[in-house]
């Protein structure tokens, strides 16, 4: 394991922590090293790499994007651990291009190093709950080391899912599963007689095994049918769930039945889910003409009452600390923002860049603080102290505008339209809960 790998295992631990509000695993592996092929989805681009790199134990080695790859980035690259693979859209001939890039990923798996390839091979624009057709580059990688080392060492394969309630959504959570071990040695008679049969085969089980891992609507015309239920539901993987659910495997496992329910009826009854996206759609509509979020109806009583005591209570307690946060990362984080969206088109993006500028930004920044409180108290030690603490007051700052945007919109909301709203949005709920999922 590289020195630069580590170093950015503990610091991307600490950002991301600040990022999302939790980060659970199930299934990981409690090894450092296993000489396993981790199968992944790709649904939030430069994120996935960096929650699986840095959440889980096992140390792995990427297959990232060969495009990225030049003379100045590739020792940094290679020193935390990315290997490029090359794609047809990049424009070369991708079988001979990646032939040594398998060589070394080969040479690796023998001193019982990981891998961690992305299946998929591209993370889509706009975020979906489903799984796209895998690639058979894991598979081929597997057989070429056993190849390599005469089918002598155990070289394994897992599949890993990455589930988000929203990848670029700050303070939301993230849930990564991963499958048991398939062992590929065990397939050495049906490779030696068909080894392109038994890629293919091996292939479509990572297949299925990664698609129990991830929450997957098999048709796009449902896409937006799931992620309403689930808000209205607030029981899933969506932001802001208000519920009581108290793990986040419990928001995995509600969203996986509501999406196994939702591919079955799609099978069956096309016309239960066109009744349930009609009313939806317009429960949404209105909010957005209203520009009234959902979470303000969800937290109404039956009445139609707004607390304003509660969201103005929390501004005033967290009010110093993110005061605080402003001097130290606004003028930092108006920089980033603006960096991010005018340098990548692409909104996917954004959450993983902004998190990855920002800390540089923000750490280089304010470094001088560490020997300003050294002058005032006469000790580094506090004064790093500080310097560590600066991103927690920065979600300190995030939070009160996140609060304030709350109130601004219950003060601007009409008593009356809330309370249609709320009746309409009861009326949701139990149409929800009427849905037999087991």
């Amino acid at each position: 394991m590289h020195g630069f790998y580590l170093f950015l295992k503990l610091i991307f631990n600490y950002s991301l922590r600040l990022f999302y509000r939790k980060i659970e695993t199930k299934g990981t592996p409690n090894e450092l090293f296993g000489s396993t092929i981790y199968v992944c989805n790709h649904p939030a681009s430069f994120m996935d790499p960096l929650l699986l790199g840095t959440m889980r134990k096992p140390v792995v080695f990427f297959m990232t994007r060969a495009d990225v790859f030049n003379k100045a980035t590739q020792p940094i690259f290679r020193a935390a651990h990315m290997l490029p693979i090359y794609r047809e859209r990049d424009g070369v001939a991708t079988k001979s291009a990646n032939e040594q890039v398998f060589e070394t990923c080969a040479e690796l798996l023998i001193k019982k190093r990981n891998l961690l390839l992305f299946g998929e091979g591209f993370t889509d624009d706009v975020f979906e709950r489903r799984l796209k057709p895998l690639k058979k580059g894991a598979a081929r990688i597997g057989f070429l080391t056993l190849e390599k080392c005469n089918w002598e060492k155990p070289v394994y394969i897992a599949a890993t899912g990455l589930n988000y309630e929203a990848p670029n959504q700050m303070r939301s959570l993230v849930f990564m599963k991963t499958s048991q071990k398939i062992c590929l040695n065990d397939y050495k008679e049906n490779y030696i007689e068909n080894p392109s049969k038994t890629i293919v085969e091996v292939t479509n089980r990572m297949a299925k095994l990664l698609e129990e891992q991830v929450i997957h609507v098999q048709n796009e015309r449902w896409f937006k049918l799931l992620e309403s239920i689930l808000k209205i539901s607030q029981k899933g993987m969506v932001v802001y769930a208000h519920s009581s659910i108290k793990s986040i495997v419990e928001h995995w496992s509600f969203s996986k039945k509501l999406a196994n329910w939702v591919n079955q009826t799609a099978l069956t009854d096309n016309q239960q889910l066109e009744t349930l996206e009609k009313a939806t759609d317009s429960y949404f509509e209105k909010l957005k003409e209203q520009q009234i979020s959902d979470e303000l109806i969800a937290e109404l009583p039956i009445n139609g009452t707004v607390n304003f005591f509660k969201p103005i209570l929390k501004c005033l307690v967290i009010l110093p600390i993110a005061t605080v946060g402003f001097i130290h990362c606004l003028i930092p984080y108006m920089f980033v923002k603006r960096f991010t969206e005018k340098s990548f088109k692409r909104p996917v993006f954004w959450g993983s860049v902004k998190m990855l500028v920002g800390m540089i930004v923000l750490g280089v920044v304010n470094i001088p603080v560490i020997f300003i409180v050294q002058s005032f108290v006469g000790s580094y030690a506090i004064g790093f102290a500080y310097y560590v603490l600066i991103g927690l007051f920065g979600l300190a700052s995030y939070t009160l505008i996140k609060e304030l945007g709350q109130l601004k919109a219950k003060f601007n909301a009409n008593k009356s339209e809330l309370n249609t709203l709320k009746k309409e949005r009861i009326a949701l709920e139990k149409m929800i809960d009427s849905i037999q999922l087991d």
